[in-house]
């Protein structure tokens, strides 16, 4: 069973028809100034007072967001040129129906898959504990770059 109050069983399960309010109720509670979003049996959804809006802190800027952007690209395109010099590619080879193709082999499949699987972890890492994406991102940026530099 899920906490999560959207995915209850209680949310998934049918609701009687009188206790659910037609749209055009609806649409007439909020003209007449009522607006208020309604549950399942007809409670309002408001639990308490707004929190007030933060007034201290630091700012999130179009410069700085630009910035830290720009800073991770780099650290991508790094790793994608590394990835990409992990490729060999062999002779051109002609098929029978006369058109060629070219054979490709990785030095190092391991480092493919460990890239790919160290990324993900990363990534896991940093949906779970947001307050790390500072130290987190270099390294993925990194790993995903590796990747996508082998796989290109």
């Amino acid at each position: 069973m899920s906490r999560n109050p959207i995915l209850s069983d209680k949310a998934f399960g049918e609701t009687p028809p009188s206790q659910n309010p037609s749209p055009a109720q609806e649409w007439e509670s909020a003209q007449e100034g009522g607006a208020v979003a309604v549950g399942l049996k007809g409670q309002s959804q408001a639990s308490g007072t707004a929190s007030p809006p933060v007034t201290s802190g630091r700012v999130m800027t179009l410069g700085g967001v630009s910035a830290a952007t720009l800073f991770i690209f780099t650290f991508l395109l790094i790793g994608a040129a590394y990835g990409w010099t992990l490729v060999t590619e062999g002779a051109p080879v002609l098929r029978a129906d006369g058109s060629s193709a070219t054979p490709v082999s990785f030095d190092s499949p391991v480092l493919l898959i460990g890239c790919m699987l160290g990324a993900f972890a990363i990534a896991m890492l940093t949906v779970f504990k947001p307050k790390l994406a500072r130290f987190t991102a270099l390294p993925y940026g990194l790993l995903e770059g590796a990747l996508l530099g082998m796989i290109s």
